[in-house]
């Protein structure tokens, strides 16, 4: 670093910031840091009263953290260039280095690729501690997204009490590792594995931990004060699409329930199917914030949720309760594409300001999108639909809210006015 008492000074400035905002930078370092420091080596940090002791690099990692949200000096200031270009490829030193990974007595459990296999919890630690297995936000239970300085962060929703609570069980030797930590490897074309009826070999891929980061996390602070426990935990490995990985996350809500709305966006459906190509096109990501709980919405951070689009693709373009041949669902996503594609055009500079826009005006307000999918449906497959469209919404005043004391009401109360307008006549 430069200076003698430059180390003093950067960890008197992150100190003073942890002290004052404690919440929020539990939030950034979680969001900023979870690709170079586990979760308990982050909360370490957050409680540690000798920062002084930290790497030089590891305090690089945080201070560069709160760069972007605080008016603190930059990085140059303290430290030297040859430790901020280290800083960007650094790794901290592990035991298991990288890919492969190689599982040894590995059972094959169907017809499907689902595997089972038993770890010790030291094995399972270090390859968690690589930083391949991922908490993936729409592959886990929920995502805390905060405003902070006009920037967003979100990560994965963590209990760091639940997974202390864990880790005292373990060092008592009172834990009890009945339940799976599920694994998944996402076939997205990465993905390199070999099976030969013992070993799984792992030689490239994207891998999502779909359940169990409060006991990862225990094992990891169990392990910090006892690093002879003899325990072993069972993994449940499974390779397919991203959907097969939410899938997973649906079923197991059935054994501990999750937020109602996360369960529409990870079962299977043909409106789950067609909103995935919806939401994943370019044009739409940019200009529609489709997040995965109302407190995200609430928040302001989101326009509406993905549960709200998926149960209205379903109701408004079922079928009779029949599953859509592809080449259906595709035609309809297409389609969505090209309707919501629309609405930028005459709402773009509503839909790029929602936030405030939604305080007067319901177009952006999140019951707005069931009324819009709604009147997609009305407006499929017919030859003027752009036109029919700008007169319909024409006739609506969207400082005028529907009536209704709940969203839900408010969508329902919008559509019998738009079905009352389309029976008058266009």
């Amino acid at each position: 670093m430069k200076g003698n008492d430059s180390k003093k000074k950067v960890v008197t400035i992150i100190e003073n910031i942890i002290q004052r905002n404690p919440i929020e930078t539990t939030n950034i370092l979680l969001d900023k840091l979870e690709n170079k420091l586990s979760r308990p080596e982050i909360y370490s940090i957050l409680e540690t009263t000798n920062l002084m002791e930290l790497d030089v690099i590891v305090l690089l990692w945080v201070y560069d953290a709160f760069l972007e949200f605080y008016n603190i000096d930059k990085l140059e200031t303290y430290f030297t260039d040859i430790e901020i270009k280290k800083s960007q490829n650094f790794e901290i030193e592990r035991k298991y280095t990288g890919f492969p990974l190689t599982f040894e007595n590995v059972i094959k459990v169907n017809e499907g690729e689902e595997y089972k296999f038993l770890l010790s919890i030291q094995d399972l630690n270090s390859i968690l501690g690589l930083g391949i297995i991922k908490l993936i936000e729409g592959m886990q239970r929920e995502t805390i997204t905060n405003m902070y300085n006009n920037r967003m962060v979100s990560h994965v929703s963590y209990n760091d009490d639940k997974a202390r609570e864990i880790a005292k069980n373990i060092i008592r030797r009172e834990y009890h590792p009945k339940d799976d930590i599920s694994i998944h490897l996402v076939t997205d074309g990465e993905e390199d594995y070999t099976y030969d009826g013992n070993k799984l070999v792992v030689k490239s891929g994207t891998i999502a931990l779909l359940d169990g980061q409060h006991r990862a996390s225990g094992i990891e602070y169990a392990l910090l004060e006892d690093k002879n426990i003899n325990m072993l935990q069972s993994i449940y490995f499974t390779v397919g699409s991203v959907e097969m990985g939410q899938d997973i996350i649906a079923q197991h809500e059935k054994q501990t329930p999750i937020k109602s709305e996360l369960v529409e966006s990870y079962t299977k459906s043909d409106g789950k199917f067609i909103f995935t190509k919806l939401s994943t096109n370019s044009d739409i990501k940019e200009y529609y914030k489709f997040v995965d709980n109302y407190d995200t919405v609430v928040k302001g951070y989101g326009i509406a949720t993905s549960a709200d689009i998926i149960k209205s693709i379903n109701k408004y373009y079922s079928n009779n309760n029949k599953t859509m041949k592809l080449k259906e669902r595709n035609d309809i996503g297409n389609w969505l594409i090209e309707f919501f594609t629309q609405l930028i055009y005459i709402y773009e500079d509503d839909l790029i300001n929602f936030k405030t826009v939604r305080i007067n005006k319901w177009n952006v307000k999140p019951y707005a999108f069931p009324f819009y999918i709604y009147l997609s449906s009305y407006l499929y497959n017919k030859k003027d639909w752009k036109e029919l469209l700008k007169n319909i919404l024409g006739k609506f005043d969207f400082t005028i809210e529907p009536e209704g004391n709940s969203y839900k009401v408010k969508s329902r109360n919008a559509i019998k006015t738009l079905n009352a307008i389309l029976e008058s006549g266009v």
